[in-house]
Formats: structure tokens, C-alpha cells, sequence
């Protein structure tokens, strides 16, 4: 079980960023970045995380890269050297790496990605991002009705957490 204090700094900080993409449809690079390192030192310090974290920092620096299939290239090594150096974080890696193709794709944006890479550092457990899968398709399904192009995914961020960070609430309860 994840202490109560970051799970409720995770909320807040997902909320402060939801309220913001939702009003100026971006989220600048301190809100996404700066949490990206301090997820990563977390990770690092209290899970001993690194390949995790070298994992995603390697994602990150290679998004820019161009051709697009030297992108891939890479992300496809990098996430092979990770399975060999962690084995037991193969779920964690696949979910990551399918997070990063979803943003080299365009299906997402790079902050919403960024937020996610934040949560997968931060919390360890795939669980939460089942819950922000369910929560993104009852969201897309909800456009789909309402004949909307877009939607913005750091709102099936938001309420994906927070229904893990209940859950979490419960255990600890009973």
C-alpha cells in the first residue's frame, strides 16, 4: 500500500494539471517535467527503480528523434535491455513503451504522456492504469454520443487515479 500523503500530492498535482489543460488546452513543460524528475529520484530512492527510470528517461529523449522509424528502433532495443535487466517489470515496460507509442503516434499528447510515465514511476502497479483505461473509454465513449473529435485524455487521467487512489483507501480501511 502507497502512503496516503503522495497519493494525495499525486491527486492534487493531477488535478492542478487537469483544471489547467482543460482551460488553456496545454500544459507547460513545468508541470509535466518537473514531476517527471521527482517521480524518478522517488522511484530510484524508494523502489529502487532505475531501469524503470532510465527506461523512461530514454523514452522521453527519444521522442524528438527523426525518422520516425529510428524511434522506433531504439524504443524497441531500449525496452528489450530493460526486460533483460528487469524481468519481473516486463508488464510495467510494455505498459510504458505502449504509453510512448501512443504519443509518437498522435493518439495522445506528450503531457498527457508525461503524466502517465509520472503515475507508472510513482505508484508501481499497473492496476491504476486499468482504471484510467476504463475511465478514457466510458470519456471517449461519451464524445463518440456527443459527435466530439477530441477529448481530453488528462480528465480519464484524473478520474482513473483517483478511483486507485479510493481503492487504495478501502484496503487500508478494512
Amino acid at each position: 500500500m502507497l502512503e496516503l500523503p503522495l497519493l494525495l500530492s499525486l491527486l492534487i498535482w493531477l488535478l492542478v494539471s487537469m483544471v489547467y489543460d482543460l482551460r488553456y488546452r496545454e500544459l507547460p513543460a513545468k508541470l509535466t517535467l518537473i514531476p517527471l524528475a521527482l517521480a524518478g529520484i522517488y522511484a530510484l530512492l524508494v523502489h529502487g527503480a532505475w531501469v524503470s527510470v532510465g527506461f523512461v528517461a530514454a523514452l522521453v529523449l527519444i521522442a524528438d528523434l527523426e525518422p520516425r522509424q529510428r524511434r522506433l528502433l531504439f524504443a524497441g532495443v531500449i525496452v528489450a535491455f530493460a526486460v533483460i535487466f528487469e524481468p519481473a517489470a516486463f508488464v510495467q515496460f510494455i505498459i510504458l513503451l505502449t504509453i510512448w507509442l501512443l504519443w509518437d503516434f498522435g493518439a495522445t499528447g506528450g503531457a498527457d504522456a508525461k503524466l502517465l510515465f509520472v503515475i507508472g514511476l510513482t505508484v508501481q502497479q499497473p492496476a491504476v492504469f486499468v482504471l484510467i483505461a476504463l475511465a478514457g473509454g466510458i470519456q471517449g465513449l461519451v464524445a463518440l454520443l456527443q459527435h466530439r473529435k477530441e477529448i481530453p485524455f488528462v480528465v480519464a487521467i484524473f478520474v482513473g487515479a483517483t478511483l486507485f487512489v479510493l481503492d487504495q483507501l478501502v484496503l487500508k480501511i478494512l
